[in-house]
């Protein structure tokens, strides 16, 4: 996002002023990018370990007490 800001110019007399785009600070012209580079690892290393098999296999069932548990919520 740029902003104008009034800034007399060499050109110009010394009443009137050339409207000009001011130039965003460094760190909040690259912080949408360094978020997007962060956002897109963290993705793809969440996908690569879900594609590699790199975490641990959930359990084949829930123990009981969580069973009965459901079951006693949905009564």
């Amino acid at each position: 996002m740029t902003t104008t800001q009034p800034t007399p110019s060499a050109g110009t007399p010394e009443g009137e002023s050339e409207m000009r785009p001011r130039q965003p600070k460094a760190i909040t012209r690259h912080l949408p990018t360094a978020a997007r580079i962060l956002l897109g690892l963290l993705f793809l290393m969440t996908g690569l370990m879900g594609a590699l098999s790199v975490m641990p296999p959930s359990p084949p069932s829930l123990p009981e007490a969580a069973v009965a548990f459901n079951m006693g919520m949905m009564k």
